[in-house]
């Protein structure tokens, strides 16, 4: 309630030196420097800026010295003439913006602008001298990426943009600012192509993003959690990459796109299953090895879901479905360990979760061998000190691998819960439970939908099922149609 008050108080005060100086109180990184336009003492005016946000090469040369220099300003008679002859162009600088509330003045400072106040005309001028220190170009390191763009997003978000434009060359592709976070202030650019996006997408995805009423923007859980209709899903619901192409190849689809301000990822809408098992890498290699990996992927999918709960429903429940040889080796490996089989997976499962938990928060330089290390040794010496059997550890390793195998972070996260809940299931009732587990995951996938768009097309829904770049890929010069899932407003690819 304080911070709101004081919000409502300082948006009635007058643009003038001292309520600049009295709302950002004694910060030690604010400059403020009285200057005098066109060196005339009768003409005072206030510099003010945040060090550490701009460029003081930009400010002396672009801003301090013609206001000093220029003949026009020398001539000014009063503020009113001085600032009408700044905003003509008195002072030669790219971005200029004539502010008349206090609390933009504040605003445009903490993105990186210094403010020129004149206080007898409670006005201000922002100059855009942003100037801080950001991280270079740099290939990604999350996703791979083969025949395809190695640059991957900045935490800048107008370095990113303009990658976006190098890849999009149209003025169809639009670009909208939203503001959120009462702290933090963050901005979102809200990106989608205008000539073929469904507009209720970019509707839905600006509403949601201006209900967004907390004081702080800092990571992508606090944007995508009013992203997501479904709050309580394990099921992604947007695809959350670090890749310009792949957002760009997303906007071309007739989806939009969330860039976020500080964070080095990009945000697409809507998240269909098929999206899952796609990657950019995949449009880089020929058609027929694509759909084979993409054939893959579902398979491997399939496996990571089921095996572990099919290996437990068999051996507890329903032993004689195995050829007598498998069956004998399984009983035989089992003799010497003490606990029953559904423990042994559950123990193995939370053990390879623990390796996974240990190699994210270890600096990456040893996180590759703390996960193959301690697979190997743990592992090796469960069979040696017979905790385990054998042929639990092929098991559950056969069903890591294979998760691992999807290329969608959040998806695997989701799948190794319900590769969990699929064992439980099976320890209670076999094989009856285990299809229990499987038909309730296709119910909520089968109801669950983004931004209206149904979550297993091009599979399920109302729209034409396009079979030629779904679970296998055709020629590119064979994809002759945008998803119609999406309702693109112009359909085709190619003219």
């Amino acid at each position: 309630m304080e911070n709101n008050q004081g919000n409502s108080n300082s948006s009635n005060k007058k643009i003038t030196t001292a309520n600049v100086h009295e709302i950002l109180g004694k910060s030690s990184d604010i400059v403020i420097r009285q200057v005098y336009v066109g060196g005339l003492k009768t003409l005072p005016a206030t510099l003010i800026f945040i060090d550490g946000l701009v460029s003081q090469d930009k400010i002396s040369e672009f801003v301090l010295k013609p206001l000093n220099e220029n003949q026009l300003l020398r001539n000014s008679i009063n503020e009113k003439d001085a600032l009408t002859k700044i905003l003509d162009g008195a002072i030669y600088f790219a971005t200029t913006k004539a502010v008349e509330k206090i609390d933009e003045v504040i605003k445009l400072m903490m993105s990186g602008y210094s403010c020129l106040i004149f206080d007898e005309e409670n006005k201000a001028i922002a100059f855009e001298t942003k100037g801080y220190e950001k991280r270079s170009i740099s290939a990604s390191t999350e996703e791979t990426s083969f025949r395809g763009m190695k640059v991957a997003f900045l935490e800048n978000l107008r370095d990113n943009t303009a990658i976006l434009r190098m890849l999009i060359k149209t003025p169809n592709l639009c670009i909208e600012e939203l503001s959120v976070g009462k702290q933090t202030n963050t901005v979102i650019n809200v990106l989608y192509m205008q000539d073929i996006c469904n507009p209720t997408f970019v509707d839905t995805v600006k509403s949601r993003l201006k209900s967004i009423d907390v004081d702080k923007a800092l990571f992508l859980e606090d944007v995508i959690a009013y992203l997501s209709e479904k709050k309580f899903s394990l099921i992604p619901q947007v695809q959350i990459t670090e890749k310009p192409d792949h957002v760009a190849a997303g906007l071309l689809e007739g989806k939009v796109a969330i860039i976020i301000e500080g964070i080095p990822y990009g945000l697409v809408m809507p998240l269909v299953a098929n999206d899952v098992f796609q990657t950019v890498t995949g449009y880089g290699t020929n058609y027929i090895m694509s759909s084979s990996f993409r054939i893959l992927s579902y398979s491997l999918f399939f496996i990571s879901l089921v095996l572990p709960g099919f290996y437990v429903a068999l051996t507890r429940f329903h032993i004689e479905m195995l050829p007598g040889s498998l069956a004998y080796a399984i009983a035989a490996s089992k003799i010497d360990t003490p606990f029953p089989i559904h423990i042994e997976i559950l123990v193995m499962l939370f053990t390879f979760f623990t390796l996974l938990q240990a190699s994210s928060n270890t600096p990456s330089i040893i996180s590759s061998t703390v996960a193959i290390v301690g697979g190997l040794v743990l592992g090796e010496a469960a069979i040696t000190a017979k905790l385990v059997s054998p042929a639990v550890v092929v098991v559950v390793a056969g069903s890591a691998i294979s998760s691992l195998a999807i290329a969608n972070t959040d998806a695997n996260m989701a799948l190794w819960i319900y590769m969990v809940i699929n064992v439980l299931l099976s320890t209670v009732l076999g094989i009856f439970g285990l299809a229990i587990g499987f038909l309730v995951l296709i119910y909520q996938l089968s109801k669950m939908e983004v931004l209206g768009v149904p979550f297993l097309s091009p599979y399920a829904g109302t729209k034409k099922f396009q079979i030629e770049d779904s679970f296998i890929r055709l020629p590119s010069n064979m994809l002759k149609y945008r998803p119609f899932y999406l309702e693109p407003k112009n359909k085709k690819r190619k003219k």
